[in-house]
């Protein structure tokens, strides 16, 4: 649950996904769900119609890919305004990227971004990619630190990002290739549906 003025770290038992809300982002208490929707798809449908080169996950299965996020009450009623976080107080929203897109060589797996999707009924939707921020709260994040969120001193936080600099990248799943370095996350005004996905090559 999110609450006014307290910091709000979620993460799936799968540790395949989370969300970290900052203090200030909400007015009043809301429920935030993270749902993988990975096995709601048929032959042929994708997690965020239309968008090419993106990496959901295998149905049935813990790699999973294609999130819903949601809060409730919604954050229109939360926040009194269009359905996002206060001015200023972004998410980070995280998901591990699964197995087809871990394989990716490396110079490859840095382009991916997460994009948001937003599906307002009668044909009306939105396609945003997400600016890549770091997740320290997801292991697959090669800035994972297993305290953040936790109460600490500010001496102590600047000398776990600094070892976070200057130690070896840890490898993710054991068997996977070393993850992308700009992070896991990518930073939201606002909640819906999440996966990576490469962007579009630009026009000629």
């Amino acid at each position: 649950m999110a609450r006014p003025g307290a910091n709000t770290l979620i993460v799936t038992n799968s540790g395949n996904a989370g969300v970290f809300i900052p203090a200030g982002a909400v007015n009043n208490e809301t429920t935030i769900t993270i749902q993988s929707v990975d096995e709601r798809f048929g032959e042929g449908e994708q997690c965020i119609p239309g968008l090419a080169a993106q990496f959901p996950g295998a149905p049935e299965t813990t790699d999973n890919g294609c999130y819903d996020f949601r809060a409730d009450p919604p954050l229109a009623a939360v926040n009194d305004n269009d359905g996002t976080f206060n001015a200023g107080f972004n998410a980070t929203v995280a998901i591990c990227p699964p197995i087809a897109a871990m394989a990716l060589p490396h110079e490859t797996l840095d382009e991916l971004v997460l994009f948001r999707f937003d599906d307002f009924g009668e044909g009306g939707t939105r396609l945003d990619a997400l600016e890549n921020v770091q997740a320290p709260f997801l292991r697959c994040d090669p800035h994972y630190s297993p305290s953040f969120g936790s109460r600490g001193s500010l001496f102590g936080d600047l000398a776990r990002t600094f070892a976070a600099i200057v130690s070896p990248r840890p490898l993710y799943a054991g068997t996977r290739r070393m993850m992308f370095d700009l992070g896991a996350g990518g930073s939201t005004d606002g909640f819906s549906r999440f996966a990576w996905a490469l962007p579009a090559p630009p026009l000629e």
